[in-house]
Order: structure tokens, then sequence, then C-alpha cells
């Protein structure tokens, strides 16, 4: 008989298990930028600098598009969404902002120029009508500037005054003027705007118009529209009886046939036209 001993068997399995390790790694970088030099120019730079060498891809709109060179130039100011990508797929992202060095300016000036001084020159343009009109200009902080022109253009003033005075308020006094006779005179001024302007006096000595309102006497200022007529005086006799008692000089007269006109015994009358 044979007796076979049994040994309990322990038996260990090693089981092996590999557990990818995925590595998210985020690129380093640094960012360096140079401001615009106003707040509407586009002439700012933005440079990036990776900490680790490899090939790169560079965005600063967050993805939209890439360059493969570190440096973007001709920026305007702003906020700039940087992304840094590699071959291995890694990327790193952050932000930075182009500043401006100088601001623009708007500014506005408001002209009133007379029409006989025209044209108005703003700025090398020659302007004959009144209206808004825009230059654009470099300020001191070398920016593009707007200035703005309001331009209204007031006409000269002319104006004429019409005198109807007797001959007898000869010589005759004016707005510090003095006249001796009828006629037009014209004089210049500046006006209350600054402009060039015209007076001009119309001075009509009108007729003396007989009325024989108290009596048929010549002499009585009384009888006459502007008193006794003198050597100036066109004289109107229209109807009714005149009697002329002493020596008398007129410019002009006209009698209507219906009157009547009585000059005295030893009387001179005088009329000159």
């Amino acid at each position: 008989m044979i007796y076979l001993n049994m040994k309990k068997l322990m038996v260990f399995t090693l089981l092996t298990i590999f557990i990818p390790i995925c590595a998210f790694s985020t690129i380093l970088f640094s960012v360096s930028t140079s401001a615009a030099s106003c707040s509407n120019s586009h002439d700012g730079t933005l440079t990036i600098t990776t900490l680790a060498p490899g090939t790169y891809q560079y965005s600063i709109n967050a993805g939209s598009t890439f360059s493969t060179s570190p440096v973007f130039a001709n920026l305007a100011p702003g906020l700039y969404n940087i992304l840094v990508t590699d071959d291995n797929g890694d990327s790193g992202s952050s932000q930075a902002t182009i500043f401006s060095a100088g601001t623009p300016t708007f500014s506005s000036i408001f002209v009133t120029a007379c029409a006989n001084n025209l044209p108005y020159l703003f700025n090398g343009l020659n302007i004959f009508s009144p209206g808004t009109y825009l230059d654009t200009l470099v300020n001191v902080a070398g920016c593009d500037s707007m200035l703005t022109l309001q331009l209204s253009i007031v006409p000269p003033t002319n104006s004429t005054t019409n005198l109807e005075i007797c001959p007898a308020q000869l010589p005759y006094t004016f707005n510090g003027h003095v006249y001796t006779s009828g006629g037009v005179y014209t004089y210049a001024y500046t006006s209350v705007a600054g402009c060039d302007s015209t007076v001009t006096i119309n001075i009509n000595t009108t007729t003396d118009r007989w009325l024989g309102t108290v009596s048929t006497s010549w002499e009585d200022p009384q009888n006459w529209s502007c008193g006794v007529p003198g050597p100036a005086s066109n004289v109107m006799i229209d109807e009714g009886t005149v009697v002329i008692h002493a020596n008398t000089t007129i410019n002009s007269l006209f009698i209507n046939p219906s009157a009547l006109l009585t000059i005295s015994s030893g009387v001179n009358f005088i009329i000159l036209h």
C-alpha cells in the first residue's frame, strides 16, 4: 500500500497593471508689450517669450489664428487673449493689455466772418459759404485729432435813409453831419459784427407849396408848407391868390393857370431856374 502525502500547494500570481499617466502640463511663458502711440493708432507690439525650448504656435486672439512668430506688431490698444501651443498638444494661456501713450483730441471753433472778407482761410482751405468744416491735425501728443469749424457769415449792413426837408432848413444836421444842400451822401462804417458796411443818406429838398392858410401874403410863413421861400426853394402854387410885397429870389416856380400871383409895384421877383 502506498501512502501519498499531500502537501498544500500555495500558488502566488503576480498581476501587473499599466496605468498611463497623462501629463496635463502648462506651457510657461512671459509677455512684454510696448504701448501704441495713440488710442486710435495701430503701432503697439506684443512679444511672447517661452521659458523652455520647443516648437510653438502663438495666438493673441484666443486661438482664432496662430503664428509661428512670437512677435506681434501693428496692434491697437486693448486686451489680447494669448494662447501658446506646442507639438505635444500642450498649451498655455494668459492675457495682456496694450496701452495708449497718447489720446486724440476733438475740438471745435466758432467763427463769424464778414461776407465782404471772404474767402475765410481754414488751415489752407478757402471757404466761401457758411457751414461745418472738419480738419485732421496732429496734437502735441502726436495723435491724429479732429478740429471742427462752425462758420457763420454775416452780410454787410447797407442801409438807406431818405430825408425830406424844406430848403429853409438848410444847412441841415443829421447824425453829426452837416448838409448844406440836398443830394445823396454815402458813408462807410464798421457794423457791430465788425463788418464793413455803408449807410446812404438821400436828402431831398421838398417843394415849398403854397397853402394860403391865413392870408394872400407871400411873406407870411404860415401860408407855406416850408416857410417863406428863399433862393433854394422850389415853389409850387396850385391855387389861390398870392401877393408879393418885397424883393424875393427863389430857385424855381410852378404855378397852376387857375392860381393868381401878383407882384407889387417896385418889387423885384427873381427866379433862378
